[in-house]
């Protein structure tokens, strides 16, 4: 997919009284500091039943708890909003042993399962940045201000496990800079005091990570940390996570290739190699990982998610939900886009987005660049005009895995977060996702982005 994998950027308008507000220029300029806690980021999450759909709502570090007592909006799930940019959506297991379900915040759908430790109270945790603690707590702030007159703030931490921060709605009140990251749902104040800054991080109105940042001297420098590559190679370990290890001599594979291969990541021959597996007949037989990352991280798989979104449309045709690949595309668009069918678009086939053939014009108006950049990533790309009669030409893009994420979704009954939680990932023995989803903010996106770990 083509989002940045640093930062989404959106300029808006605004305005101030000058007596009342400090200019822009006080803001502007390269910051950089340290953040005091690098695992200021990993939570603990707890629901008490209080009452009859009525949660006691916990979200803790070791310094900062979020509490919460919360209505849930369904009797069958537990359905709570904790801001207007953060909800939780989990289903009781069978036995209520574990809730399972999301808990969005931003565009992201963290996948969490709740386990029941005493009579109605259950916890699990959450890792909003990917990572229990941030290796490298840098903290970078770049502040500018646009053509129009509208300021424009680039967040960045030093920590690159994480895919990076969208900064959007941008505004001036007092003596602070708002921002908020678009992705995350994290919101951002920067307030100049002297000649530094200082930068508070926050999750519900609740500051999470406060520093001081001065202005930078020099260019930003991220550091990675060293490889070492271990002298043997160990069998891979047993996580029950569905995969059945053995040694590299059960597969008949040399050693001494896969230690060279190791040893060349170590020295940077092969940059941003963040972790390789091999598996043989079915059981994993080699498994390493390097700059930092570790098996419980999950890994931004950018359009390798579109390999998940033709599974799923497999998977509901099983479920007889779509009729079959040779559906047309538009008996399952809304009515409100109906106009933008003609005699060519009304040919396309779910077959044909699944094989990248529908005729869109995918570097064009149909662009994942055009219609992500719109206010409505569905309207634009109906309306693009067809490149080639659908069937006749092959062109990679990520408006037809995108439209096979709107055909399904209009056709379930459960969300299709959900939908692919149970039929998917649940029988894989897949737990620890993280799913994006496209502008709606509700229904996963097709096209990419999707977080997953590489076993």
């Amino acid at each position: 997919m083509k989002l940045p994998n640093v930062i989404f950027l959106l300029l808006i308008s605004w305005s101030y009284t000058s007596y009342a507000q400090p200019s822009i220029p006080s803001f502007t300029g390269s910051w950089e500091g340290l953040l005091p806690d690098p695992s200021a980021f990993h939570f603990g999450i707890y629901l008490e039943e209080k009452a009859d759909n009525v949660y006691q709502l916990t979200i803790a570090n070791d310094k900062v708890s979020i509490e919460k007592e919360l209505l849930s909006t369904s009797k069958n799930q537990v359905e709570l909003s904790i801001d207007p940019h953060t909800q939780l959506s989990l289903t009781f297991s069978a036995n209520k042993e574990k809730l399972v379900g999301f808990i969005k915040s931003g565009v992201l759908l963290y996948h969490i399962d709740l386990i029941q430790y005493g009579d109605g109270i259950y916890g699990g945790d959450w890792k909003p940045l990917l990572v229990k603690q941030l290796q490298d707590a840098s903290i970078f702030l770049d502040v500018g201000e646009g053509v129009d007159g509208s300021p424009y703030a680039y967040p960045f931490i030093g920590d690159q496990r994480f895919s990076g921060f969208w900064a959007m709605d941008f505004n001036i009140e007092e003596n602070s800079l708002f921002f908020r990251c678009f992705k995350t749902g994290m919101h951002f104040r920067a307030t100049p005091i002297d000649d530094q800054m200082q930068l508070d991080m926050l999750f519900a109105n609740t500051l999470i990570a406060s520093t001081t940042l001065k202005r930078s001297t020099s260019a930003w420098q991220f550091s990675r940390p060293t490889n070492k590559p271990p002298k043997t190679i160990r069998k891979p370990r047993q996580l029950n996570d569905g995969w059945i290890t053995a040694d590299l001599s059960a597969g008949a594979i040399d050693a001494a290739p896969l230690k060279q291969m190791m040893v060349d990541i170590a020295d940077r021959k092969f940059p941003n190699t963040h972790s390789v597996l091999i598996a043989k007949r079915g059981e994993l037989v080699f498994e390493k990982y390097f700059d930092g990352y570790k098996a419980p991280i999950p890994h931004d798989t950018r359009s390798a998610s579109k390999s998940i979104a033709s599974a799923m449309i497999g998977i509901a045709i099983d479920d007889q939900i779509l009729e079959g690949v040779d559906q047309k595309l538009y008996d399952y668009i809304p009515q409100a886009y109906q106009y933008t069918k003609d005699d060519l678009k009304a040919e396309i086939t779910l077959h044909h987005l699944l094989t990248m053939s529908a005729g869109l014009d995918v570097n064009g108006k149909a662009s994942e660049g055009t219609y992500q950049e719109s206010d409505n990533w569905l309207k634009t790309t109906l309306e693009a005009p067809l490149k080639h009669e659908p069937g006749t030409y092959t062109d990679y893009g990520s408006a037809n895995p995108f439209l096979l994420g709107v055909c399904l979704n209009e056709e379930l009954e459960v969300p299709l977060a959900t939908y692919m939680d149970r039929r998917l990932f649940q029988p894989l023995g897949i737990k620890n996702y993280i799913i994006q989803t496209e502008d709606t903010q509700t229904a996963p996106y097709f096209g990419g982005g999707m977080h997953l770990t590489s076993r």
